[in-house]
This record gives C-alpha cells, structure tokens and sequence, in this order.
C-alpha cells in the first residue's frame, strides 16, 4: 500500500490564539488526515528577531529529519521567512504558503522595521511554490498577486465548532458557571486583548452603556497586554457583574452557545476566526467594518458593520440588538446561513487538497 504524502504543517508556540495556529489544527483533524500524514513543524515560543541564524538551523533539521513531501506554511510574517528560507536550504521548494496576513498592517512596527520585513514578505512569497489568500480582501494585494510564483486564489478557514449545543445549553450552560439568569442577554467577545484588536474601543462602549436599562452582561475572553488595563478601566462594572473577564478559555464553544450577540471592534482583520465561530453558533454579529470582516458580516443582514474607532456606534448597534429580540433571531438564523453557503468546511478541504495535489504533481 502506498504511504500517504507527508505534509508538515507549521505553528508559532504561543500563537494558540490566532487564526494560522487555529486553522492549521483545523486542517490536520479534517478528512484530509485520511489523505495526508500531518507533522507539526514548530517554531518556539519567543522573540525572533531579524537574521536569526540560530532558530533557522534548527528549522533546517528539523525539515531534514522529517523529509516531508509537502511544507505549508501559515502567515507571512517574519514566521513565514524563516519557515520557507529554512524548506529551501533543506531543499524542499513545495512549499504552500497561507497568507493571513501581512507587517503591512501591523500598527506598533516602527516604518524602519516595516521596510525591511516587507522586503522579507517579498521574498517569502517569492520562495513558496504555491500561495493562497484566506480571504478576497487579501486576495487583492497587489503585493500577493505580484510577487507569487503561483497564486491559487481565495481558500477560506474552516470554522469547527462543537456539536454540542444541547448540553451546553443546559446542565454545562456557561450561564450556569457564571451566575447569568436565562432572562439577562449575553454579549460576548473573543481574541488577543490589545488596542489593535479593538479592545480599547469596546472598553469604552461598555462604558457607554452604563446608563442602559436592559439586563445585559459582557463576557470577554482571551489574553493579552491590554487584560490589565480593562480591569482597571472597567473595575465598577466588574465588581456589579456587569461585565466577567475570563481570560484565556479553551471551552470557546461553550461559551459562545451560551451567549446571544457576539461583538469585536478590531482596527485591522485579514478574515476573523472568533467572529466566523460566533457566526457558525449561530449569534448576532456586531463588528468592524475593515479587511474581510463584510466577508463574513452582511451590514443589517446578519449583523451590523460598524465604523472604525467608534465607541457610540458599537454601543448603538448593541442597544439596537439587545431592546429588538425578532432582528437578533434574523440575524442569528442569517450568520449560520453565511457560514454554510460561504464557508462551507467540504469546500475549504476540497480547496486544500487540490492546493496539495497540485505542488505534488506539479
């Protein structure tokens, strides 16, 4: 019987959080693992630094050891450089390269430091055999389609959630654990707590809604530099129960099937794999008009797009959601319909085999 083509599949230690982390995970636990043998190609936990000489030999024999068939890569980042630097000199050149995102858009890089790394992007892209957007938004990087030995197009991340919503609901209800009434409306945010991120802004949108009538509870999950200064920030609305910080969590699921409206305020997203997992269970989605969030957010359809770095606006559009229960009931049954006629997880994996195939046989 022939063996199955070895693909090793890259992750960041400490990316545990972010979308290349999570859709790599997502890739080796679908079908494909029937098709494919799947080997994590790990870089560790730290800072890398440019012209990092050391962490790039220890890529090398790690490529070498494996003598995988296919390496894919996930972000072009500086992560991305050493990954494809490091397949070529262990001369492996099928290299398949998932674009999440780009220094382009990073917002505390100094310009100096961007110049350089954009040249690094260059290169990476250059480097990989094949190439994919996850999402139309990067798709159209002029950067992307210029500098790509073989541009594949759009391949989306798939959105796994669990299938157990019926338990969740009740006896193993996040309402449960937190002290929330069934008669209270959850609003709930995901992701790294930084300004970028958007959490500044929504810091500021609770605050608005101090003087709202309604029952209402925040529920904001993740970790990040930015954790301590909402907990100062929103100390009175903590102390109330107004608002739970709970800091990193890997029951997401749970805690989104146990929520109603789901919100992020971010300044810059590629795609948005929190919000693509609240669409999937099913909630309103209130979030960032940027990159490829309308992607995924139709504006009064299944949610509402918000401006940039507008408090007000995010707690209009709250306030909106939670006083009219028959638009969040639309807009919930609309995000799932988003998600399986846009995101379906059989294309996705149909998308990543061929992606596959093609440096296989190409």
């Amino acid at each position: 019987m022939q063996e199955k083509p070895l693909v090793m599949i890259s992750f960041v230690e400490g990316g545990e959080n972010g979308g290349p982390y999570n859709s790599h995970i997502r890739i080796m636990e679908s079908d494909l693992k029937n098709k494919y043998q799947f080997l994590p190609l790990n870089i560790p936990k730290g800072r890398m630094g440019i012209f990092n000489i050391k962490l790039v030999c220890k890529l090398v024999r790690d490529i070498r050891i494996a003598n995988p068939d296919i390496i894919h890569i996930g972000g072009l980042q500086l992560s991305g450089f050493y990954l494809a630097l490091a397949s070529r000199l262990a001369n492996k050149r099928k290299i398949l390269l998932a674009i999440h995102g780009s220094t382009k858009e990073a917002m505390d890089i100094p310009i100096h430091k961007k110049i350089i790394l954009k040249s690094l992007e260059v290169l990476t892209l250059k480097m990989a055999a094949g190439t994919y957007a996850v999402s139309n938004y990067v798709s159209d990087w002029k950067m992307v389609r210029r500098h790509s030995s073989k541009f594949l197009g759009r391949i989306y991340n798939m959105a796994i959630v669990s299938e157990k919503k019926e338990e969740y609901a009740t006896n193993n209800s996040i309402r449960k654990e937190l002290g929330i009434n069934d008669d209270e409306l959850i609003i709930v945010s995901t992701g790294r707590i930084t300004k970028d991120k958007g959490f500044e802004v929504l810091t500021d949108a609770v605050k608005k809604m101090n003087n709202y009538n309604g029952e209402v509870r925040f529920v904001i999950v993740g970790d990040g530099p930015y954790l301590k200064t909402m907990q100062t920030e929103l100390k009175n609305e903590i102390s109330s129960n107004k608002v739970f910080l709970l800091g990193y969590r890997t029951d997401i699921d749970r805690i989104l099937y146990g929520s109603d409206i789901f919100v992020i305020c971010t300044l810059h997203e590629t795609l948005c794999m929190s919000l693509l997992e609240a669409a999937k269970c099913g909630l309103a989605l209130v979030a960032s008009n940027v990159g490829g969030i309308p992607e995924i957010v139709e504006n009064d359809y299944n949610g509402y797009l918000i401006p940039l770095n507008d408090s007000q606006a995010v707690r209009d559009a709250l306030c909106k959601l939670v006083s009219d229960p028959n638009t969040r009931s639309k807009f919930s049954n609309n995000s799932k319909k988003v998600v399986k006629e846009r995101f379906s997880d059989e294309e996705i994996i149909n998308q990543i085999d061929i992606a596959y195939r093609s440096l296989i046989d190409g």
